[in-house]
């Protein structure tokens, strides 16, 4: 199965959710790669180099816009799980990444710029859907407050402009656990704040479901 975590804004958090997805799953024991379609930051690549080796083990690896969509069927032959950590960007590789993909997730925090870039990419989501028809999309709340009035705006913004296009029941806080464990390598599974790891726990649990309901 192929999961883009992809969003045409920068700083929604789309490594960190892909890294913590792909550890939680490797907990789970699937075999768990990520493809890094950024070429400039690498960002899953530079987490990937400060993992150690006694962790559940996942591959990182680089994969060029030319052949993206082909080395993503290829990957899915060797591994259970293909996160594609998407790069901010309106060019063909947005297209390609969803394209190349079975689920995409899109990273969505509390803020009218998310709301604003999220237009734009529902016009890149169908797109890509005219090639790839049974392309499913689900919308991630992440850096979320759900007691903060702005959020319940977002959530029902979304449902009353966008209803083809389902929330995730799970949502992601912003807590420092998220940022302290990139620089280690590790997820927040892993790590010491048993808030972020039950709810990355929670959200790949929702997603494994998703996954058996198509397959």
């Amino acid at each position: 199965m192929k999961i883009a975590v992809t969003s045409l804004k920068g700083g929604v958090g789309k490594t960190t959710i892909a890294t913590n997805l792909a550890v939680c799953f490797a907990q789970k024991g699937y075999k768990v790669c990520i493809i890094d379609t950024d070429a400039q930051q690498e960002s899953s690549i530079i987490w990937s180099d400060q993992r150690n080796l006694d962790l559940p083990k996942v591959m990182v690896l680089r994969v060029g816009e030319k052949n993206l969509i082909r080395d993503a069927v290829e990957h899915e032959k060797n591994y259970d799980i293909v996160i594609l950590d998407g790069s901010p960007q309106l060019s063909e590789l947005a297209n390609a990444t969803m394209i190349a993909s079975d689920i995409v997730v899109i990273p969505m925090s509390s803020s009218a710029y998310d709301f604003w870039a999220f237009d734009k990419f529902i016009t890149r989501y169908e797109q890509a859907k005219q090639f790839k028809s049974d392309l499913k999309a689900y919308i991630l709340l992440n850096k979320f407050n759900e007691n903060q009035n702005i959020g319940k705006e977002l959530i029902d913004s979304l449902r009353n402009e966008f209803p083809t296009i389902p929330i995730l029941k799970n949502t992601i806080a912003e807590r420092v656990a998220y940022k302290e464990t990139i620089s280690q390598g590790v997820g927040v599974s892993e790590y010491k704040d048993p808030k972020a790891k039950k709810e990355i726990e929670n959200l790949t649990a929702e997603l494994e479901e998703i996954i058996k309901s198509l397959t």
